[in-house]
């Protein structure tokens, strides 16, 4: 008979790795992933209830949002395409996703999650390069693949595994870097030989070099900058201006961030800014050109920025169009916007929609979300939130449950470091 733990990690594992397979359906609208999630949260809120350890303020948080941005929604008389799927989506899969990625570290230990993410990375990698490379059938693809369609309707695929394009790829698989590294750092849980595991990294890193995406590349850059500024408004806050820095100190944090180099970070950051810009350079099809920031700005986000924004001072920037009204509106007045219309519910920003979408109260129930899954304390619970409020500015990331599912982590991780805290001192 399985331990309760061994059960929550095939639990886990099994939520993993069918979340990162969204073209893989139940039945027609649920998920196999969505379905896990669902799976995961009744084990997960049983154990708790029984227990008397329920987060109810979670749950509250998520029901009476999901509550006034459906009302919104419902007062909106816009075309509206599946609104009825986004609220069940907030009332029911994002909460899930959040409290099963807070009890995360309650259900299964710091070691057995590192090894987890590590695991999931592997799979996730794997079925990219075997999908991208080997000679796989088409008829076995189009059960798992999700296809984008370009230009004159030709349909193609990125190097983006089993997700639904490159940039959810590297969006999951750079978090789940960030977990695996910073996790192992705050526990000190290293391999006796490290070169295996330096191995590992690099095979994701090439990874996330193949998907193309330079969102990624900008998260983990503004997070390393976030703590050298953090660091030095601490410095400033609590140092004894009278003494030499380092001397004393009067904030715990300032114990914390003493280990950020600020100038091997800042080092770090502008050699790999060089290198990026040599390799760009030298590459056949540069990742950036000043032919795709001109169609990107004219033909993509730009444009739909100007369209977002427009829209918004129409409404004296309150919003509140509804759910479901921007895969209406691009669909039934084609703008010739590259990415938008029919099957695509949510534009580029996610925070300008969810504003466009349920009004203002929308976008500070997501900002609000954000703000309270960060502790400033620890370094993953600083740097995932980041992480996530980046790639949201930059992707539709909010419509995803990997983003709910990571944000209720970095709000469990510092939960669990803080008891193990308190522990400590009783």
């Amino acid at each position: 008979m399985l331990r309760l733990h061994n059960f929550y990690f095939l639990l886990y594992l099994f939520t993993f790795f069918f979340l990162a397979i969204p073209a893989l359906k139940l039945v027609d609208g649920v998920r196999v992933g969505q379905f896990f999630i669902l799976t995961t949260f009744m084990f997960i809120f049983m154990d708790d209830f029984l227990k008397n350890k329920v987060q109810w303020k979670i749950l509250l948080y998520f029901f009476v949002g999901a509550f006034i941005m459906s009302l919104i929604s419902f007062n909106s008389l816009e075309n509206k395409f599946g609104e009825i799927k986004f609220m069940i989506k907030y009332f029911l899969i994002f909460p899930a996703a959040y409290y099963v990625g807070y009890s995360t570290l309650l259900k299964l230990n710091p070691k057995r999650f590192i090894y987890l993410t590590e695991i999931s990375i592997f799979i996730y990698a794997f079925f990219a390069y075997i999908i991208e490379y080997a000679p796989v059938p088409k008829s076995i693809l189009d059960k798992f693949i999700s296809y984008r369609e370009g230009w004159g309707g030709i349909k193609y695929l990125d190097f983006q595994g089993t997700f639904f394009e490159a940039g959810w790829l590297a969006m999951v698989i750079g978090s789940m870097l960030l977990i695996s590294l910073l996790l192992r750092f705050q526990f000190q849980l290293w391999p006796k030989k490290k070169s295996l595991l330096i191995i590992f990294y690099i095979f994701i890193v090439v990874t996330l070099v193949l998907s193309k995406n330079k969102t990624v590349w900008i998260a983990f850059i503004l997070i390393l900058l976030f703590m050298v500024f953090y660091k030095s408004m601490l410095m400033l806050l609590y140092s004894n201006k009278y003494q030499p820095n380092y001397m004393r100190y009067k904030h715990a944090l300032l114990m914390m961030y003493h280990k950020v180099d600020t100038l091997k970070v800042l080092m770090g950051v502008l050699l790999f800014i060089v290198l990026f810009f040599i390799l760009n350079s030298s590459l056949n099809e540069p990742l950036i050109s000043a032919e795709m920031l001109q169609e990107k700005l004219e033909k993509e986000r730009g444009k739909v920025f100007m369209i977002v924004s427009s829209m918004l001072e129409e409404s004296h920037y309150f919003g509140g169009y509804g759910f479901g009204f921007v895969e209406a509106y691009f669909t039934l007045k084609p703008q010739d916007v590259i990415g938008l219309g029919e099957g695509s519910a949510m534009v580029f920003n996610s925070y300008l929609d969810i504003w466009l979408s349920t009004s203002i109260f929308g976008l500070i129930f997501h900002l609000g979300l954000v703000y309270l899954s960060m502790n400033k304390a620890y370094y993953l619970s600083f740097s995932l939130p980041i992480y996530y409020f980046i790639f949201a500015n930059f992707n539709p990331a909010t419509g995803d449950e990997f983003y709910y599912l990571f944000l209720g982590f970095s709000l469990g991780v510092a939960t669990y470091l803080s008891n193990e805290k308190k522990r400590e001192y009783v």
